[in-house]
């Protein structure tokens, strides 16, 4: 069950990615927070671009997505997580390792 503010991933019936913090699902929508598309680079890096369409406008805000241009909704993998709230807050999380003072 997701709950308001996981990372999600929802993918476009013509195959794009988008990832955004859950906000809302009604009956024929899905509304996501600062959505992310997901691009593959050459080398095999996956960069989140802030747009969802190729207008270049950086969605700051709710985006709502009908349902009926889905293929489906799944919780963001961890390493896509971290890299989404980098991207969309400028905070970056640690990694696991040793803290010395």
């Amino acid at each position: 069950m997701l709950k308001v503010n996981d990372v999600v991933t929802i993918q476009l019936i013509n195959g794009a990615e988008i990832i955004g913090k859950f906000q809302e699902e009604t009956p024929s929508e899905i509304v996501l927070y600062k959505p992310r598309m997901v691009q593959v680079q050459e080398q095999g890096q996956v960069a989140l671009i802030p747009a969802v369409c190729m207008t270049g406008e950086e969605p700051n805000g709710d985006v709502k997505f009908y349902k009926t241009g889905l293929t489906l909704m799944c919780k963001t993998v961890s390493q896509l997580t971290t890299d989404y709230i980098t991207s969309t807050s400028g905070i970056i999380t640690p990694t696991a390792g040793i803290l010395k003072q």
